[in-house]
């Protein structure tokens, strides 16, 4: 019976945890939905804690191997039920974490209440392999603590976990110390290194961030998707061209950054360019956002059409799914004939 007990605690906070991700990621997620999810997780992950050695036996195995969510749970158990052997299997599952797992253990050593983190991570610092120092950077800056010179340290590493926990732990923490270093590893080839750097950037020099951002966007280089979204965020009503110009782009990734950035903007001269990129079957439910954080109440929900209401070509069922195809599509002809008739009120300022 304890069995079946803990094996549902177990498959409730996997499911809720991976739901959390994905809803981290959606654009239609509200603080509401999010609290709720973070409730019931927690919850579940209580109700495993009491289930005692039986939830270890069961948790211990996913340690090493399994899904975001069933890794996260295990790393929890470790971490909260206070057993020192647990622990060092969880320090033993750090040696050599990547994909599903590194990111699991991650989470649990960032979410985790335990009082026993802290000492816990500080040993990993002095590891020789790059995960459990990605770990313990990541999550020791997450509670705003500064991990050097671990972290000075980690930011002259190869591209990877351990280097991107560095660098968004920089910024987190506001470290002036490595600014040159951070503009430095803005003009790296690998996507999310650049990308991380210049979120750091941005924080700890503002207008070198957005200049890197702007020279990023126009040679549309590894970290543009980036830098658009970062722009969208700072709300210069001088990159609206340049925003523009990245939600017109062939590059699928960078035109969905700067659709959903010119959103973030909420600069009125964006909506024709939105209503263009409505026409665009991959790109018309990002573009709807963007146009409702724009509009507000304004924007036309009625003629709101449903996710699936466009057609789709032989290379759209040949993709896999993304979140974007959940996300309810606006008619661009409904919406370029309102636009028509109230357009000019809402550029004037009156609504």
């Amino acid at each position: 019976m304890i069995h079946d007990i803990v094996e549902e605690h177990l498959d409730e906070a996997t499911w809720l945890f991976e739901r959390l991700q994905s809803a981290l990621r959606s654009e239609l997620t509200s603080d509401h939905e999010l609290l709720e999810i973070e409730d019931r997780l927690r919850a579940h992950l209580d109700g495993l804690l009491l289930g005692g050695e039986a939830a270890w036996a069961l948790c211990r195995n996913f340690l090493a191997k399994g899904t975001p969510g069933q890794v996260f749970a295990a790393g929890i158990t470790a971490l909260e039920w206070g057993e020192r052997s647990h622990r060092v299997e969880l320090e033993t599952a750090l040696t050599d974490a990547a994909g599903a797992t590194y990111d699991g253990l991650r989470w649990a050593c960032r979410l985790t209440s335990s009082t026993e983190v802290i000492p816990f991570l500080l040993p990993q610092l002095d590891r020789p392999e790059p995960a459990p120092r990605a770990v313990a950077i990541d999550a020791l800056t997450a509670r705003g603590l500064d991990p050097s010179p671990s972290l000075d340290e980690a930011l002259r590493e190869p591209p990877g976990p351990l280097l991107i926990a560095a660098l968004r732990g920089a910024g987190r923490l506001g470290l002036i110390r490595v600014r040159q270093r951070v503009a430095d590893l803005t003009a790296s080839d690998d996507p999310e290194v650049c990308g991380a750097a210049l979120e750091s950037l941005v924080i700890l020099d503002p207008e070198r961030g957005c200049l890197r951002c702007r020279e990023a966007l126009e040679a549309e280089g590894p970290g543009a998707p980036a830098a658009a979204s970062l722009l969208g965020l700072i709300g210069r009503a001088e990159d609206l061209p340049v925003l523009e110009k990245s939600a017109r782009s062939s590059n699928r990734k960078l035109a969905r950054a700067g659709a959903l950035a010119l959103g973030s903007l909420g600069d009125p001269r964006a909506v024709p360019t939105l209503i263009q990129v409505l026409g665009i079957p991959h790109l018309a439910g990002i573009a709807g956002v963007a146009l409702r954080r724009i509009l507000g109440a304004d924007c036309p929900e009625e003629r709101a059409l449903p996710a699936d209401a466009h057609v789709e070509s032989e290379s759209d069922e040949a993709e896999a799914w993304s979140q974007d195809d959940d996300l309810p599509r606006l008619s661009s002809a409904a919406v370029k004939r309102w636009w028509e008739e109230n357009g000019a009120r809402i550029l004037q300022g009156s609504r």
